[in-house]
């Protein structure tokens, strides 16, 4: 609880603020856990995830018998609601659960009889698993299923007893998403190399970070700008109709729908189109006054023309072939 509360929150006092709510809470208090009662054996270090796992069943609860599923590197639990704890169900559970994440090295057991039956030993034979129980009347020696069911107990007994609408998905939320103790990370980080996105992320929510995205637009499109048109501009766009022979509407802008997409309504039929602005072309307005720049062109070509004339003139004076021109009188004089 405590850990779940510093990832997203911060005050003085916090972790003794928390202490004191579960203590003067009714329900934490009748589900507080026993100190344990000898001491604790680790198991060796897992360095990857499945693999080694612990396998037990809480219950009955409600009726109901529950498979408790741990692994012991990322702590990640896989819980199933059976209508009864015996081999035939053991089995089918594990197999979905090795369908999403693989087959195990090893798994740990007590001695119940789920587990200790000639069908369970074949079913982890066929499939290179190494079967270890924990010693009779000693099921603590398997910890890491004993305390998930431990902490399942815990949980599932106080939202029973606060009468909400509870399955084990719910507690499985929560546990798979807070940081463990042990491991000082949250089961699904160390389960999928990410966080999960939850409700409390929603207070502090993270940047997004866009220069990936920027840097392929770059790449596909140099430097070329968008285009930017304008409701009610007179635009062409590009007519499919006639597959073998591309020609151009004549439409107007009806709708801006994003940065590049446009909503054009043909002016003969007022039928609409949507287009992107790569396949629309701007239809000069025809007030606009072109001449000014059409006079600048035809100086500049006429510019152009006299020098190129004035060096073949000049090469063929060098060259003989014409004689020079005589001197302007105004020039003489």
């Amino acid at each position: 609880m405590k850990s779940l509360a510093r990832s997203y929150f911060w005050w003085p006092s916090l972790d003794l603020d928390i202490e004191t709510l579960a203590k003067n809470c009714a329900v934490c208090v009748t589900f507080r856990p026993e100190p344990a009662k000898t001491m604790l054996t680790k198991w060796p270090q897992s360095t990857r995830v499945f693999e080694r796992i612990h396998a037990d069943y809480a219950g009955p609860i409600n009726n109901k018998m529950y498979l408790i599923l741990t692994d012991s590197f990322s702590k990640w639990p896989e819980i199933f609601e059976v209508s009864k704890a015996d081999t035939h169900n053991t089995i089918e559970k594990l197999k979905e659960t090795f369908s999403r994440y693989g087959l195990p090295d090893t798994i740990v057991t007590d001695n119940g009889t789920p587990f200790t039956s000639g069908e369970f030993s074949e079913f982890c034979e066929l499939n290179s698993i190494k079967h270890l129980t924990s010693p009779p009347w000693h099921p603590s020696s398997n910890g890491a299923a004993e305390n998930a069911v431990k902490s399942f107990k815990i949980g599932f007994g106080k939202i029973l007893m606060n009468k909400s609408d509870i399955i084990s998905n719910k507690y499985l939320f929560y546990y798979r998403n807070a940081i463990h103790s042990t491991t000082g990370c949250t089961p699904s980080k160390l389960m999928f190399g990410r966080e999960a996105n939850i409700r409390l992320n929603k207070i502090k929510p993270k940047p997004h970070s866009y220069t990936a995205i920027d840097r392929q637009i770059r790449n596909y499109k140099g430097s070329i700008s968008n285009k930017v048109f304008n409701k009610n501009d007179a635009v062409f766009i590009r007519d499919y109709s006639k597959p073998n022979k591309k020609g151009w509407k004549t439409c107007i802008i009806d709708e801006i729908v994003g940065n590049n997409i446009y909503i054009c309504k043909e002016q003969l039929t007022n039928r609409c189109f949507c287009s992107l602005a790569s396949f629309i072309l701007q239809i000069p307005h025809p007030s606009h006054d072109y001449r000014p720049v059409m006079n600048k062109l035809k100086l500049l070509y006429l510019a152009d023309r006299i020098v190129e004339y004035s060096l073949v003139f000049l090469h063929e004076l060098i060259d003989g072939r014409v004689d020079a021109p005589s001197p302007s009188p105004f020039i003489t004089k």
